[in-house]
């Protein structure tokens, strides 16, 4: 049973490339590394350094609708920073 949903998945990756946070070149490339390894594809990018897992954890709340804390500390590190969102 998968972690993400496909709807989520396709969502972080448009996400992702529509922030300029990864190419669409790059995706294609780790989907079909990940589909010959038979491992996540999210797992793949992060145990490639292409993504953190900070950035996913806050790119799959952006996507699944997860309200954002007032309080919530913005680095440079973070999604939020990284598309420009007010801290």
């Amino acid at each position: 049973m998968a972690l993400l949903t496909d709807d989520i998945q396709e969502k972080l990756i448009t996400l992702l490339v529509n922030e300029g946070l990864v190419a669409a070149d790059v995706i294609e490339t780790a989907r079909s590394q990940a589909a010959g390894t038979n491992k996540p594809l999210f797992s793949l990018l992060t145990d490639q350094d292409i993504i953190d897992d900070e950035l996913l954890t806050h790119a799959i709340a952006q996507v699944s609708g997860v309200p954002r804390r007032a309080s919530y500390a913005c680095n440079r590190a973070s999604l939020w920073c990284a598309l420009r969102k007010p801290c």
